[in-house]
Formats: structure tokens, C-alpha cells, sequence
């Protein structure tokens, strides 16, 4: 999936590129990183909408998950930064490191509700 997206043609300005990052992973749209993008964002939107959800419910382990998805969002930031700037060789976030990133938040998640299912505690 991701070797259809190619670094953009046209040199982006790395400023523009960051503010653009105020919406997780559109400053990796900028740049020409689109596969990553659309897994940035909805790993970042599961991650923090998912983690208040679970901490409303009263279980900490939603703070894994909001700390992931902040995370997550300040590195694709960085990112787009740096791919602006210097080139694609230089971004962390590779299929490799989104796909490790996507299985932390599916085990913090399913670790998280069965922790919170009536007698999940150990009670």
C-alpha cells in the first residue's frame, strides 16, 4: 500500500508542512506521504478518542492509549518536518514502525475492556 504513495515531486516548505500537522498526519499529506498519513490519522483518532473513552469507564490503562496517539501525532509532525526539509530516508515513521504502533494500540485496547468487563479485575 504504502509504495504507491511517492515523496511529492515539488519541494514543500518544512514550516508549512508542520502547520499543516495540526490535523494529525495532513502535514504527511503535504509532503507526498500518503500512505502514511492515512494510517497516522487513524491510528492518532483511535488511539486518543479511544483512551478518554476507556478512562471515562474508569480504567487507566486509557492513558496508554492517549500517550500512544500524542505520540504518535508528534512524530508524524516531526515527519513531515524533516521530509520537507532534508528527505523521505529521514522519517521515522516507516510501514514497519506504524504497523508496531497499530499493535500496541489493538493489545493496550483489547487489554484495556476485558480489564474493564464486570469482573475483569480479578473481582
Amino acid at each position: 500500500m504504502f509504495e504507491r504513495f511517492m515523496p511529492a515531486e515539488e519541494k514543500v516548505d518544512p514550516n508549512a508542512a508542520l502547520r499543516a500537522s495540526l490535523v494529525p498526519g495532513l502535514g504527511l499529506v503535504r509532503v507526498g506521504l500518503g500512505g502514511e498519513a492515512v494510517i497516522v490519522m487513524l491510528l492518532v483518532g483511535f488511539s486518543l478518542l479511544g483512551g478518554v473513552a476507556i478512562m471515562i469507564a474508569g480504567e487507566p490503562l486509557g492513558i496508554l492509549l492517549v500517550v500512544v496517539g500524542a505520540s504518535l501525532w508528534a512524530v508524524a509532525s516531526r515527519d513531515a518536518y524533516v521530509v520537507a526539509t532534508a528527505g523521505r530516508e529521514d522519517a521515522w515513521l516507516k510501514p514497519r514502525s506504524l504497523t508496531i504502533a497499530a499493535i500496541v494500540v489493538m493489545l493496550v485496547t483489547a487489554a484495556a475492556l476485558l480489564r474493564a468487563l464486570p469482573g475483569g479485575r480479578g473481582s
